[in-house]
């Protein structure tokens, strides 16, 4: 705390002439898109795992399909006419934990859950870029891929480096 008092002066004038994207870059905060995609997933996790005493089969439908690619905990996405459907916690979360490997959703404690996920999505490109997140894209994911507007957004973030 106190090395951060001495020295806030001086890194204030060193983020005077950056943008938002290069600041937060620069200081090690990730965007609030992928803080609440970082929540979501841990909230799932939890509700799997039964931590959080939520039921569930109430919440989630699970895939019938256990022989498909990627994981054995795969959440069945309701299919949804308005955005008030789409944007509801169980159809939300459905795409980046299907996304997941197997190791992270069966990973044997929450840290551990934590820590992979971390781990895994050390080069997410919403982590220093919110504006990659594309509202157009969250309610009609079949039409425009999240990963066109991200991609362009991190290759972006790359030429700051």
């Amino acid at each position: 705390m106190i090395h951060a008092l001495v020295n806030g002066p001086h890194c204030a004038s060193n983020l005077k002439d950056k943008t938002y994207n290069e600041r937060m870059k620069f200081l090690g905060l990730p965007s609030l898109e992928y803080r609440r995609q970082r929540a979501d997933m841990v909230e799932t996790y939890k509700i799997m795992e039964e931590i959080d005493k939520i039921d569930k089969t109430k919440l989630f439908t699970m895939a019938k399909y256990k022989s498909t690619r990627g994981h054995s905990r795969k959440i069945f996405k309701r299919r949804s006419r308005l955005n008030l459907r789409a944007n509801v916690f169980s159809n939300r979360i459905c795409d980046n934990w299907n996304n997941l490997p197997e190791q992270i959703v069966s990973a044997p404690s929450l840290n551990a859950f934590k820590s992979r996920l971390n781990k895994h999505w050390h080069g997410h490109p919403t982590k220093f870029n919110p504006s990659c997140y594309d509202t157009y894209t969250t309610r009609n994911p079949n039409i425009l891929p999240v990963t066109t507007t991200c991609e362009k957004a991190s290759e972006e973030a790359d030429k700051l480096d």
